[in-house]
């Protein structure tokens, strides 16, 4: 009879150790804060467990196992500080058996999820997949075709602007020559018309038939041509201008027909 009842008493032991559940729960805040967390039941009916009361130390967690053998538990945390309470939530009808992970930060949203703390975790290697390298063809031939072509170009483009410099040195030296004869002709008769005293202006323009000499004659020829040269010289230099800009313009439209139709047949 004994036997019979240290037998029972024994399985009834095993069943409710069988039947209770470790419930982890892990509450991350902000460091050396106070976590008291109640562990009520999971019913209408006002029910209290377990309580805790840990302080979050250095690394803002605390960890605490309830070894109960409800199915369903409600699970309130308050966060304080000091006598101050900064946070406070309740957490219902969560089993039992399992691991939870609790945030509750101030200025955020308190959060709950399943499993335990994620710095916990173990981390899984990252496999890594060996691509087989594919063979890399030398453009040998492309960069002596591209060397042969910048060259050409460069060497052309070089040509083509030695010309247009001599072309254009050419028409400034004339100019420059033209504005030196004019700037000398100017002097010349500068100088004949001073060369002559008031005296005889006077008498010239009181006279009623002024009798020129010889040489006055001579010396309004020469004014008069000279004026005549300075005239033309002005219409020369206004007509090479025109014929340096034509030639101007005639070369970059022929460079423009020739990208054209360097284009045209892809060259370029």
């Amino acid at each position: 009879m004994r036997k019979i009842l240290l037998t029972t008493l024994l399985f009834l032991l095993l069943v409710n150790v069988a039947s209770a559940a470790n419930t982890e729960i892990t509450v991350k805040t902000v460091v050396n804060y106070d976590i008291t967390i109640n562990i009520l039941g999971a019913t209408e009916k006002y029910e209290f467990f377990k309580s805790f009361h840990e302080n979050a130390g250095p690394t803002g967690k605390v960890t605490v196992v309830y070894p109960g053998e409800q199915e369903a538990i409600d699970i309130i945390v308050k966060v304080t500080q000091g006598k101050r309470e900064v946070l406070k939530e309740r957490f219902e009808e969560y089993v039992t058996g399992k691991q939870y992970y609790i945030e509750m930060v101030p200025g955020f949203e308190a959060t709950i999820s399943e499993g335990g703390d994620p710095a916990l975790a173990p981390v899984e290697p990252e496999e890594t997949v060996e691509e087989p390298e594919e063979p890399i063809e030398s453009p040998e031939e492309t960069v002596e075709e591209t060397t042969e072509d910048t060259s050409a170009g460069i060497t052309g483009n070089a040509v083509s602007k030695v010309g247009d410099f001599f072309s254009n040195s050419t028409v400034y030296f004339t100019i420059i020559g033209l504005v030196v004869g004019l700037v000398v002709i100017f002097f010349v008769i500068k100088k004949v018309r001073t060369s002559q005293s008031p005296n005889q202006i006077n008498i010239r323009k009181l006279g009623k038939s002024p009798q020129l000499s010889q040489s006055e004659i001579s010396t309004r020829q020469e004014i008069i041509e000279a004026e005549k040269r300075i005239k033309e010289a002005q219409a020369q230099i206004n007509k090479l201008k025109n014929e340096d800009r034509i030639k101007q313009i005639e070369q970059r439209i022929a460079n423009e027909k020739a990208e054209l139709d360097k284009l045209q047949r892809g060259e370029l």
